[in-house]
Protein backbone atom coordinates (compact mmCIF):
# COMPACT_ATOMS: atom_id res chain seq x y z
CA UNK A 1 0.00 0.00 0.00
CA UNK A 2 1.22 3.47 -1.00
CA UNK A 3 0.64 6.53 1.74
CA UNK A 4 1.30 9.96 2.66
CA UNK A 5 0.75 11.20 5.81
CA UNK A 6 0.29 14.21 7.07
CA UNK A 7 0.93 14.59 10.80
CA UNK A 8 1.46 17.85 13.45
CA UNK A 9 5.45 17.68 14.72
CA UNK A 10 6.08 17.79 18.34
CA UNK A 11 7.02 21.17 17.86
CA UNK A 12 3.97 22.32 16.24
CA UNK A 13 2.35 20.69 19.13
CA UNK A 14 4.35 22.13 21.89
CA UNK A 15 3.82 25.49 20.63
CA UNK A 16 0.54 25.37 20.27
CA UNK A 17 -0.61 24.27 23.94
CA UNK A 18 -0.93 27.50 24.82
CA UNK A 19 -3.88 27.73 22.76
CA UNK A 20 -5.63 24.68 24.95
CA UNK A 21 -6.16 21.51 23.51
CA UNK A 22 -7.07 22.66 19.84
CA UNK A 23 -9.55 20.06 17.77
CA UNK A 24 -7.21 19.53 14.43
CA UNK A 25 -10.26 17.42 12.83
CA UNK A 26 -11.13 20.67 10.35
CA UNK A 27 -7.79 21.42 9.29
CA UNK A 28 -6.96 17.99 8.97
CA UNK A 29 -10.23 17.06 6.77
CA UNK A 30 -9.39 20.03 4.65
CA UNK A 31 -5.94 18.91 3.86
CA UNK A 32 -7.29 15.16 2.97
CA UNK A 33 -10.13 16.75 0.90
CA UNK A 34 -7.88 18.66 -0.90
CA UNK A 35 -4.85 15.82 -1.62
CA UNK A 36 -7.10 13.70 -2.26
CA UNK A 37 -8.93 16.18 -5.17
CA UNK A 38 -5.35 17.11 -6.24
CA UNK A 39 -4.21 13.59 -6.71
CA UNK A 40 -7.20 12.80 -8.90
CA UNK A 41 -6.50 15.93 -10.96
CA UNK A 42 -2.72 14.88 -11.30
CA UNK A 43 -4.54 11.36 -13.16
CA UNK A 44 -6.27 13.40 -15.19
CA UNK A 45 -3.27 16.06 -16.26
CA UNK A 46 -1.05 12.85 -16.16
CA UNK A 47 1.39 15.01 -13.60
CA UNK A 48 3.92 14.66 -11.08
CA UNK A 49 3.73 16.76 -7.49
CA UNK A 50 5.50 19.33 -8.92
CA UNK A 51 3.58 19.73 -12.29
CA UNK A 52 5.74 17.46 -14.46
CA UNK A 53 4.58 15.39 -17.03
CA UNK A 54 4.76 12.17 -16.82
CA UNK A 55 7.12 10.22 -19.24
CA UNK A 56 4.57 9.50 -22.52
CA UNK A 57 3.57 6.28 -23.54
CA UNK A 58 5.84 3.94 -25.80
CA UNK A 59 4.33 3.83 -29.16
CA UNK A 60 3.73 -0.15 -29.03
CA UNK A 61 1.92 0.43 -25.44
CA UNK A 62 -0.25 2.66 -27.26
CA UNK A 63 -1.09 0.41 -29.82
CA UNK A 64 -1.61 -2.59 -27.44
CA UNK A 65 -3.90 -0.35 -25.04
CA UNK A 66 -7.26 0.70 -25.99
CA UNK A 67 -6.26 4.67 -25.27
CA UNK A 68 -4.14 6.46 -25.07
CA UNK A 69 -4.50 7.94 -21.28
CA UNK A 70 -1.98 6.84 -18.64
CA UNK A 71 -2.70 4.51 -16.12
CA UNK A 72 -6.24 5.32 -16.35
CA UNK A 73 -7.51 2.53 -19.19
CA UNK A 74 -9.05 0.88 -16.69
CA UNK A 75 -9.54 3.39 -14.05
CA UNK A 76 -8.54 1.26 -11.31
CA UNK A 77 -5.80 3.06 -9.77
CA UNK A 78 -7.63 6.03 -9.31
CA UNK A 79 -10.72 4.74 -8.30
CA UNK A 80 -8.51 3.37 -5.08
CA UNK A 81 -6.88 6.66 -4.18
CA UNK A 82 -8.82 8.02 -0.79
CA UNK A 83 -7.93 9.58 2.17
CA UNK A 84 -9.10 8.93 5.80
CA UNK A 85 -8.20 10.39 8.98
CA UNK A 86 -6.85 8.66 12.29
CA UNK A 87 -5.58 10.56 15.28
CA UNK A 88 -4.00 13.39 14.52
CA UNK A 89 -2.50 12.09 11.02
CA UNK A 90 -4.30 12.91 7.78
CA UNK A 91 -3.40 9.68 5.19
CA UNK A 92 -3.84 10.22 1.52
CA UNK A 93 -3.35 6.46 0.09
CA UNK A 94 -3.67 4.00 -2.92
CA UNK A 95 -3.92 0.17 -1.29
CA UNK A 96 -3.20 -1.24 -5.08
CA UNK A 97 -0.57 -3.71 -5.16
CA UNK A 98 1.14 -2.37 -8.37
CA UNK A 99 0.64 1.32 -7.60
CA UNK A 100 3.93 1.72 -5.80
CA UNK A 101 5.77 0.40 -9.25
CA UNK A 102 4.41 3.02 -11.04
CA UNK A 103 4.93 5.61 -8.15
CA UNK A 104 8.33 4.95 -7.75
CA UNK A 105 9.30 3.34 -11.13
CA UNK A 106 10.96 -0.08 -11.95
CA UNK A 107 13.91 -1.04 -14.78
CA UNK A 108 11.55 -1.43 -17.01
CA UNK A 109 8.39 0.77 -15.90
CA UNK A 110 9.24 4.77 -15.91
CA UNK A 111 8.11 6.63 -12.74
CA UNK A 112 4.92 7.96 -12.69
CA UNK A 113 4.47 9.37 -9.36
CA UNK A 114 0.68 10.40 -8.35
CA UNK A 115 0.95 10.24 -4.85
CA UNK A 116 2.72 12.97 -2.65
CA UNK A 117 3.43 16.64 -1.60
CA UNK A 118 3.97 19.72 -4.15
CA UNK A 119 5.28 22.82 -3.06
CA UNK A 120 1.92 24.43 -4.01
CA UNK A 121 0.30 21.52 -1.96
CA UNK A 122 2.53 22.14 1.17
CA UNK A 123 1.82 25.71 0.95
CA UNK A 124 -2.23 24.83 0.65
CA UNK A 125 -1.87 23.05 3.88
CA UNK A 126 -0.40 25.29 5.96
CA UNK A 127 -3.19 27.70 4.58
CA UNK A 128 -5.62 25.19 6.28
CA UNK A 129 -3.97 24.99 9.73
CA UNK A 130 -2.55 28.86 9.72
CA UNK A 131 -6.80 29.45 8.92
CA UNK A 132 -7.58 27.11 11.85
CA UNK A 133 -5.37 28.54 14.13
CA UNK A 134 -6.41 32.37 13.55
CA UNK A 135 -9.81 31.17 14.53
CA UNK A 136 -9.37 29.88 17.57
Amino acid sequence: MLEYNITLTNNVTKKLKALGTPNWSKPLKQSAAYMERITLTRFAKEIDPDGKQWTPLKPETIKRKKSGVILREKSILINATSSRIVGDTAYIENPTSYGIFHQRGTQTLPRRQFLGFGRRDIARINQFFREYVESL
